[in-house]
């Protein structure tokens, strides 16, 4: 509904990131090595959560992502989408590992979970982080109260990124 959901620009140093950046804040994160997801909102509640799927299409996993986060968001007036990443942590891997000795990885257990026809008791291990607001159809009166994105996504999820404002100047750029 808000675009295709494509792969986040990544870079692993200064020098991958493009010269224009140069003197423009950047918002910085670590990697999440998980599955993407769109969080759908209708007034507060979720009605849809989609896979990224071919960046077009997407696999609904609604009853999946309604058995790991709270339907419902404290801003009930929140219409619009949310995007994030479904992961197992390290702690919860070594957990299932222990229910299940061939899992291999976090990673490929959270994707094995998600991608299973079965609502598993096992999605008690995944988490969904969020780490933005891609679509807001609220009125403006109904986002008056929202300050920035991070401090609302905190307000409303257990678990959201963190990131850090750095700047990109020539000096280090250069280094």
């Amino acid at each position: 509904k808000y675009g295709k959901a494509g792969s986040l620009t990544k870079a692993y140093n200064w020098k991958e990131l493009n010269q224009s950046f140069i003197q423009d804040e950047i918002h910085a994160s670590l990697k999440l090595d998980g599955l993407s997801v769109v969080l759908y909102y209708y007034k507060g509640e979720l009605y849809q959560a989609l896979t990224r799927g071919d960046g077009t299409v997407g696999i609904d996993i609604t009853p999946k992502i309604q058995s790991i986060i709270s339907t419902q968001l404290k801003d009930k007036a929140f219409t619009g989408a949310v995007r994030g990443e479904i992961l197992m942590t390290v702690p919860n891997f070594q957990i299932f590992k222990q229910l299940h000795p061939k899992a291999k990885n976090p990673r490929n257990s959270a994707a094995g979970l998600i991608n299973s026809e079965d609502l598993s008791p096992d999605l008690q291990y995944l988490d969904v982080v969020v780490y933005t607001v891609v679509g807001d159809e609220s009125s403006a009166e109904d986002t008056k109260h929202r300050r920035t994105v991070q401090s609302w996504l905190e307000s409303q999820f257990e678990h959201v990124a963190p990131y850090s404002y750095v700047w990109l100047t020539e000096s280090n750029y250069l280094d």
